[in-house]
């Protein structure tokens, strides 16, 4: 899996990651706060899904720029 830090993130980004206790949907969830330099939150609101986590930097595999 690859490795991103907190310098390569920032609020609005789009992100893909992979957790055992949740789906990303095969869609960007959207970066909506950086909590520390390990945490985000992240949701999503579109085509039916809504939801809103906290998510590990390391468990993110693919960001898209915004």
């Amino acid at each position: 899996m690859r490795k991103y830090t907190i310098s390569d993130i920032k609020v609005g980004d789009g992100v893909y990651f992979k957790v055992k206790w949740q789906n990303n949907y095969d869609l960007f969830w959207t970066i909506i706060s950086i909590y520390d330099e390990n945490t985000i939150e992240i949701e999503i609101d579109e085509m039916g899904a809504k939801d809103k986590i906290f998510l590990k930097i390391q468990d993110i595999y693919l960001i898209e720029k915004r």
